[in-house]
């Protein structure tokens, strides 16, 4: 019997806001605005890094807050399966986590302005954050990786062989694909027949009295 992927609608999820990825976005978003501002505050700085600074903190802003929404409306899980969305995302942290940082150094260099100097606190703290996400992010694609080695070897068909056109049926992420694989494994496990030998215990009947041979 085939099994299909479970049919994922569209709607806002109030229980990833409450996340951990959820309130790391939220706080890269908030920490991303407060440094833009603080970094146009001062006109003067724009030619002396300021430039720099103004134009890293708010694309983080701009495609964090995307990754936020796609995944607050579960748009991600809607869009094509066959691209590593996990493996994207990881590439975009980890790049903003180093862009984030020389924008801090590059803010404490110039603080000679209280502007600035607001600049380089928020820019260093937003630094560790998307760290932490990036971090998550590594945990999981290697997670998917190893699964997905797994799944190869015990010959159980990939996510990416899922057919797109099966109508309003959804279509996971390469991280939703590979668990719902691992779940109907494990219902296939728990459906195999039990080993008829187990069903049935020895019993050991007495030997009547008059029946035992007389010790010599």
């Amino acid at each position: 019997m085939s099994a299909e992927p479970e049919v994922i609608k569209l709607g806002f999820d109030s229980g990833y806001i409450l996340s951990w990825r959820g309130i790391l976005k939220i706080t890269e978003c908030v920490l991303d605005i407060a440094g833009f501002v603080t970094a146009v505050v001062w006109l003067q700085w724009t030619q002396a890094g300021g430039g720099y600074v103004q134009v890293v903190t708010m694309t983080a802003f701009v495609t964090t807050l995307t990754l936020f929404i796609l995944h607050l409306f579960k748009i991600i899980r809607k869009l094509p399966p066959r691209l590593p969305w996990t493996l994207i995302q990881l590439i975009y942290y980890g790049l903003y986590s180093l862009m984030m940082l020389i924008a801090g150094i590059v803010s404490a260099g110039r603080a000679y302005h209280t502007s600035i100097i607001l600049c380089a606190i928020f820019t260093f703290l937003a630094w560790p954050v998307y760290v932490v996400d990036t971090v998550l992010l590594f945990k999981e694609w290697r997670k998917a990786i190893k699964t997905a080695a797994k799944l190869e070897k015990d010959n159980l068909p990939a996510a990416e062989n899922w057919d797109e056109d099966e109508g309003d049926v959804e279509q996971p992420t390469d991280q939703d694909g590979l668990d719902w694989l691992v779940k109907k494994e494990g219902e296939k496990k728990r459906e195999a027949p039990t080993n008829p030998t187990a069903l049935f215990t020895y019993e050991q009947t007495e030997v009547p009295a008059e029946q035992q041979k007389p010790s010599s």
